[in-house]
C-alpha cells in the first residue's frame, strides 16, 4: 500500500521579518540618560525658573504633571519633604517624598517671594515637553527614568526597589521592576550577605 504524499507549505522568513523582531526588543529599553548627562544637560541652562524646574524633576523624579502642581505650601522645608498630589480616576491622591538637601537650599531661595498658594511652576504640561526639547532633554519623561535608574544604580539597600516604588507613586511594583531591566539586582552582594557557616 503507498503512502501518499501530502503538500506542505514552506515560508521564508524574509530579512525585514527579523529586523522587525530586533527593533521590538529595542523599544522595551527605558529610554534615560546617564548621570554625567544630566549634570552635563542642566549646565547648560539659562539660569532662571527653567534651570529650577530641570533640577526638580531630576532630584525628585516626579510625573510633569505633579510638578506643575506644586505649590509652595507642599513644600516642608523643616521637615524637608514634598507633598505630590495626582489624580487618578478623577480622585486625588497624595503622597510625601523626601527633599535632597541640595534641592531644599534651592527652592527656599527660589520660593522665598511665592505666596503659598502660589504654584511652584506655573506652566502647562505642553509648555514643559516645548522647553525640554528646546534644552536637549528631549521628552521630559525622559528625566524621571534617570532619576530612578540613578537612584537604583547607587542604593546599596535591599528594600531599594520598594523605595523608589514609594517615591514614583507606583500603584504596582511591577512597574518599578522594569527599571531592573537596566539595574539588575546585584546578587552577588546579596549573596555574600548570607552566612552558610
Amino acid at each position: 500500500m503507498a503512502l501518499e504524499q501530502k503538500e506542505t507549505d514552506i515560508i521564508v522568513t524574509e530579512r525585514k521579518d527579523l529586523d522587525i523582531s530586533l527593533d521590538n526588543d529595542k523599544q522595551d529599553i527605558i529610554s534615560h540618560f546617564t548621570k554625567k548627562e544630566v549634570i552635563f544637560l542642566l549646565s547648560r541652562l539659562p539660569p532662571n525658573y527653567n534651570a529650577v524646574l530641570f533640577q526638580f524633576l531630576w532630584r525628585t523624579g516626579v510625573r510633569v504633571s505633579e510638578a506643575i502642581n506644586i505649590k509652595k505650601n507642599n513644600l516642608d522645608f523643616e521637615n524637608q519633604e514634598i507633598t505630590i498630589r495626582w489624580l487618578k480616576n478623577r480622585k486625588a491622591l497624595y503622597r510625601v517624598i523626601p527633599m535632597h538637601t541640595s534641592l531644599k537650599n534651592l527652592l527656599y531661595i527660589y520660593c522665598c517671594k511665592l505666596l503659598d498658594q502660589n504654584k511652584l511652576f506655573p506652566i502647562s504640561r505642553q509648555m514643559v515637553d516645548n522647553l525640554s526639547k528646546k534644552y536637549g532633554f528631549g521628552h521630559a519623561h525622559k528625566l524621571r527614568h534617570s532619576f530612578a535608574i540613578n537612584f537604583l544604580r547607587q542604593s546599596d539597600s535591599s528594600m531599594a526597589l520598594i523605595e523608589l516604588k514609594d517615591l514614583l507613586g507606583h500603584s504596582n511594583i511591577q512597574t518599578t521592576m522594569e527599571y531592573l531591566k537596566i539595574v539588575p539586582m546585584n546578587t552577588k552582594k546579596a549573596i555574600e550577605r548570607i552566612d552558610f557557616d
